[in-house]
């Protein structure tokens, strides 16, 4: 255990000394993004490909996280005792810098003690990506750079609401992703962002290999127990339109070990790459029956897959598709509604190809990574120029 704590300070230290090198010689911008952890979520596979896409247009990004992963406002309740803190710490310096589900993000990844300011690399742009970020980014000296915080949801599930709340009336300069969340800062809080900056999707994960077909009778749906995602109103919605036609079957994934506890249904946990976009190239519809979210990621991976889409008006819904043209859309918290455009697909197969053919073509033309990081580069830029 010793010789990984010295081969980490050691790296940490020549890290530190390359980056401050290339912040001299290079033209580009330095980008520094703040993550609270490394491990799969939306919100961190988002900020992946973004960094990624900034880095190809000539930009110097690194993702700063803390080896112990932020606490979320809890510390009271995940830290009780040092022990537990160095077990955690031990493990951290053990899997430091492992990534299995996302390729090629190594370089970019810039491991810490912890997000002080004295760990932080200087640069011409810091951004936050989440709530407990967005307090470190607020103290950083200027000579790590313009701040900026990048609300992806509103994120009173992931911490004490006061904290979260608090979070948004910070002075520092406010992008978010979709409509949705504007109206939220806007309404609530009165912040007014500087701009959105969708999420992309990645044409290479996703796509309909030549020659694979939807099977008529599966529907896929995301599980997900919490009731912000309105999981019971997928099942509810699925199970009116099971009595109509009785020889479809519910595929679901997720990232819970806990199982959904109805019958009759095929469950992949912690499915992604190649098999996550396999099922949603086979699957006749995606359902997605989300009462909150920040963007939402599944419904535009399967659309990029030519799998149609039945969705709630909720998160990015709104801003990446085109109601009745590229995805069936309804109001959140119906699931009788949903199940009325689950028919409407079942009962027509022109419409259900339709659907899903101008739902492939509307993502791959307006969401690339590529055309999002040039929407943030233009972002930076001009904050910088501030």
């Amino acid at each position: 255990m010793a010789i990984t704590h010295i081969y980490f300070y050691r790296y940490y230290f020549c890290q530190a000394l390359v980056w401050h090198f290339l912040y001299i010689i290079t033209t580009g911008m330095k980008i520094t993004f703040i993550l609270p952890f490394i491990r799969l979520t939306g919100g961190i596979k988002s900020t992946f490909h973004l960094a990624l896409e900034l880095k190809k247009q000539g930009h110097i990004v690194k993702l700063v996280y803390p080896l112990i992963p932020l606490s979320f406002g809890y510390e009271s309740y995940r830290y009780k005792h040092l022990k537990e803190r160095t077990r955690k710490f031990k493990k951290a310096l053990l899997n430091w810098k492992k990534v299995t589900w996302f390729n090629k993000i190594e370089p970019l990844l810039f491991p810490t003690p912890s997000l002080h300011n004295s760990f932080i690399p200087d640069g011409d742009v810091v951004i936050a990506t989440a709530w407990p970020t967005a307090y470190y980014v607020y103290t950083y000296k200027s000579s790590k750079g313009k701040k900026l915080y990048y609300i992806r949801d509103y994120e009173i599930w992931s911490g004490p609401k006061n904290l979260v709340d608090s979070s948004y009336g910070l002075p520092i300069q406010k992008i978010t992703t979709s409509s949705t969340l504007e109206n939220i800062l806007l309404s609530m809080f009165g912040e007014k962002i500087i701009s959105k900056v969708p999420n992309g999707i990645d044409v290479s994960e996703f796509y309909r290999k030549p020659g694979e077909k939807n099977i008529k009778k599966k529907i896929l749906m995301q599980y997900n127990p919490t009731p912000r995602k309105g999981f019971k109103d997928g099942i509810k919605a699925f199970e009116m339109v099971k009595r109509q036609f009785p020889e479809i079957e519910l595929v679901m994934f997720g990232y819970h070990s806990t199982s959904p506890i109805i019958d009759g249904y095929e469950y992949h946990r912690y499915i992604y790459g190649e098999p996550l976009r396999k099922l949603y190239s086979i699957s006749n519809i995606f359902l997605f029956s989300s009462r909150e979210e920040g963007w939402g990621m599944p419904p535009m991976e399967a659309m990029a897959c030519r799998c149609p889409v039945v969705a709630t008006s909720t998160g990015g819904i709104p801003d990446y598709t085109i109601s009745s043209e590229t995805c069936l859309v309804s109001p959140p918290s119906k699931p009788e509604a949903l199940a009325d455009n689950l028919t409407l697909l079942l009962e027509n197969e022109e419409l259900r190809k339709r659907i899903a053919t101008r739902g492939e073509e509307y993502i791959k033309e307006n969401f690339t990574w590529q055309k999002c990081a040039k929407k943030m580069e233009k972002i930076l830029i001009n904050l910088i120029d501030t």
